[in-house]
């Protein structure tokens, strides 16, 4: 019989009702493949119930609440915010270690990407990624008059946090069009305001399925973020407001007010030095 399986994290709808899961030895499953290894006694802790024809999981009744499924549930439309800063969240948090712990069984420790001590990526993934990329990096960089390394840095800094595959193609079967898009993981509200104020060329009145396809573009994506980057010390020197690299790149994720914070604090020291090597 295979091994015995818990339920490490739950992906739940906008409705609040359980759509998919991960497991403890980091299997995603949507409901359909969940209840299938229920039934076969290799996922535990739950049981199928049927209501009105429709089957679902529920938590066995024990004398815990850390394995109730509420407890290890999160929105599939905040899961991939929540996995860039898995901090916020115990249950993604947990599930982020967990990930990492899997990488470290498959790599070296050099070999690998760590993000706030946690492994997100093996070095070589990233490479493979970005150095085709280096010529759009310096030239988008070079046009919005924006740091290259810190550019480069940042979207290593994306890259790293966009989760496991198969977490986005589960979001990608739940319908889940995240608020951020493409490798410089830009919100579509930001695109679209970098255009109305005329820092990227293009039609203010861009439809979002349009606007979403110009984003998932490598190229166009760089040139989104080097606009952004170039807005933010435009809006903080007015305001009078620091414009370190350190603030910037903390404002890239946090908002154009924020103040430094750890994931700002490693852009641009660890992930600015590991750009240089890429980019050279």
């Amino acid at each position: 019989m295979a091994e015995s399986r818990r339920i490490l994290l739950v992906i739940t709808n906008s409705r609040g009702v359980s759509q998919a899961f991960v497991t403890d030895d980091l299997r995603h499953l949507l409901l359909g493949e969940a209840i299938r290894l229920v039934r076969r006694g290799i996922l535990i802790g739950v049981q199928v119930v049927e209501v009105n024809g429709r089957a679902y999981l529920r938590s066995n009744a024990n004398s815990s609440t850390e394995d109730n499924l509420d407890s290890l549930s999160v929105p599939a439309g905040s899961l991939s915010r929540q996995v860039k800063d898995p901090d916020d969240h115990d249950q993604v948090s947990a599930y982020a270690a967990a990930y990492g712990k899997f990488l470290e069984m498959k790599f070296e420790r050099d070999e690998l990407l760590y993000l706030g001590g946690i492994a997100r990526l093996p070095k070589k993934d990233v490479i493979k990624r970005l150095r085709p990329l280096a010529k759009e990096i310096k030239a988008a960089a070079e046009k919005y008059d924006v740091e290259v390394n810190l550019l480069a840095g940042i979207l290593i800094d994306e890259l790293a946090r966009m989760g496991p595959d198969d977490l986005l193609d589960i979001l990608g079967e739940l319908g889940v069009r995240d608020t951020t898009v493409g490798l410089a993981q830009v919100k579509m509200s930001t695109a679209r305001d970098m255009i109305r104020k005329k820092y990227y060329p293009a039609d203010p009145d861009i439809s979002q399925s349009r606007l979403y396809d110009l984003l998932t573009d490598d190229k166009t994506s760089i040139q989104f973020a080097a606009a952004y980057l170039r807005f933010i010390k435009k809006f903080r020197a007015g305001r009078n407001l620091g414009t370190s690299a350190a603030e910037v790149a903390s404002c890239y994720s946090h908002g154009l007010r924020a103040k430094v914070h750890e994931r700002g604090k490693q852009i641009t020291s660890k992930l600015r030095r590991f750009a240089r090597e890429i980019l050279d």
